[in-house]
């Protein structure tokens, strides 16, 4: 017996609505497996950003410890290409970080990094000890640092890199030298005042007789300018006795509130007529604001006149003397050097001239009893000048200026 057309359309229906519940209970689990899919991509991407925040608040704790110390440090990857310069490296190499990164070490540094990465392997020590080495910059004069080279691993401990931690010991090299100096000129000062007394009395004697002995001769008399050039050459060695019995006493000081500028003022004051007969030209700068040192008034115009008096000779054809004044900071190890007593503030008096500097090799030398160039010059001027801003707890430096002469730099500790 045949189907009939009426019966083949309700199996046909019949199926159609088998698949049609089929299909719909599939993309009813597939609905249901959709949200829970959500679900958990929504937990995952709030365990990502969590993940991500914390990274980025770790990032910015080193980076911010990075920053603060006051040493500089340098990272470099396989190729010495620099990955990290922090603040003290800008501060002590006078480049960069927007300059270097990325660049090797080598374009920036005439001194290799202090570790070969080609030669190392998987077993080499990761920290090298501190060593003291010269580090130069392009354009500048190699400067003494204090340096150690670390490598850097990821976390398998394959070696990535390397990073140098360093410290700059120019400032530490010049008070090195000023503790050596002081020193030298205490033994200096010790023999002088003995040898000073040893020449004070019998040159007396010889000043005596030769003035009794000036009263026996009339004035024409050709012996008479015999006595007469005993007698000068007697006056001159006293007059440096005294100097020298000056420099080896100690200096007593009636120390106050001192601004620097009338300090400067009143040191110019003696010397403003030679100033113009000698066409030297001044040039001042004493800062924004008033700057004030603990001292005594009288001993710190005496030391600034020595110095400023000793620029002028050096331009006996005129020139420009230019003074310039300003506070700085020292940095921690260098204040430490110094004592626990000074606030780590300085005033700076800097005195340059246009004359034709001074030899290098005998800028060691210039601030010591007796060293002169001058025909005339008893050698004590400086020295005076050395051993009052010592006695202010201050320094003086010697250098050539860049633009030519010498500069003069006095150091005291600010007066807050």
């Amino acid at each position: 017996m045949k189907m009939q057309p009426a019966d083949n359309l309700a199996e046909v229906l019949k199926a159609f609505n088998e698949s049609t519940e089929k299909l719909q209970s599939s993309y009813n689990a597939l609905q249901a497996r959709f949200g829970e899919l959500n679900l958990e991509l929504e937990s995952k991407n709030s365990e990502l950003s969590r993940r991500v925040a914390e990274i980025s608040e770790i990032k910015d704790y080193v980076d911010s410890i990075l920053e603060s110390v006051t040493d500089g440090v340098i990272a470099v990857d396989m190729e010495y290409r620099i990955t990290a310069f922090n603040r003290a490296a800008e501060r002590i190499s006078g480049l960069e970080a927007k300059d270097v990164i990325g660049r090797r070490f080598g374009e920036c540094f005439d001194t290799d990094f202090g570790v070969d990465l080609e030669d190392v392997s998987g077993d080499s020590a990761s920290v090298s000890p501190y060593v003291l080495r010269n580090m130069k910059v392009g354009g500048r004069e190699a400067f003494p640092v204090r340096e150690s080279t670390s490598l850097t691993r990821s976390g398998d401990g394959a070696i990535t890199g390397a990073v140098k931690v360093f410290e700059d010991l120019t400032e530490l090299r010049e008070l090195e030298e000023q503790a050596r100096r002081q020193d030298r000129l205490a033994t200096l000062g010790q023999m002088a005042a003995t040898v000073a007394h040893e020449i004070r009395n019998p040159l007396g004697g010889i000043e005596g007789f030769a003035s009794l002995l000036s009263r026996d001769f009339d004035d024409g008399d050709p012996r008479l300018k015999l006595v007469t050039k005993i007698l000068e050459g007697a006056r001159s060695l006293n007059r440096v006795v005294s100097e020298l019995l000056m420099f080896t006493r100690p200096v007593k000081c009636d120390f106050r509130r001192v601004r620097v500028s009338e300090a400067i003022d009143g040191a110019m004051g003696f010397l403003s007529e030679n100033m113009e007969s000698s066409n030297i030209k001044l040039l001042r700068n004493m800062g924004p604001t008033p700057l004030y040192v603990r001292g005594d008034p009288d001993e710190l115009r005496r030391a600034l006149l020595n110095i400023i008096l000793n620029a002028l000779q050096a331009m006996p054809e005129g020139g420009d003397l230019e003074i310039n004044c300003h506070s700085r900071s020292l940095p921690e190890a260098a204040r430490q050097m110094l004592g626990t007593g000074l606030n780590g503030t300085w005033v700076e008096i800097a005195i340059r001239d246009s004359g034709p500097g001074i030899d290098e090799s005998e800028i060691p030398r210039i601030f010591n009893p007796f060293y002169t160039k001058k025909e005339k010059g008893t050698g004590l001027g400086l020295a005076v000048a050395t051993k009052i801003i010592e006695a202010h707890c201050g320094q003086i430096t010697a250098a050539n200026s860049p633009e030519g002469g010498a500069v003069f730099t006095i150091a005291l500790p600010l007066e807050d």
